[in-house]
């Protein structure tokens, strides 16, 4: 009886400390996604901060392509008026 009961000791502290080793890798593992994480959310913003400029500068461009296009076709339909 003594035996069954020393055995169950040892079998749940061998459990608890398989559960510990298990649980600390994967808290090691959280910490470096974590950083990871941290490191994404930095270039993230970067990039946003970059690509700012282009919206006021893509809103001029579409209105000179615009333009132009509308100059294109009124080059066409002359050309076409004087063939």
């Amino acid at each position: 009886m003594t035996t069954q009961i020393v055995l169950s000791v040892v079998e749940a502290l061998a459990l608890v400390g398989v559960l510990l080793y298990f649980l600390r890798r994967i808290d090691g593992l959280l910490v470096h996604i974590k950083g990871n994480l941290g490191k994404i959310a930095e270039g993230v913003a970067a990039v946003e901060g970059h690509c700012a400029i282009i919206g006021p500068g893509a809103d001029e461009i579409n209105r000179l392509l615009g333009q132009a296009a509308g100059g294109l076709t009124r080059a066409a339909e002359e050309a076409e008026a004087l063939a």
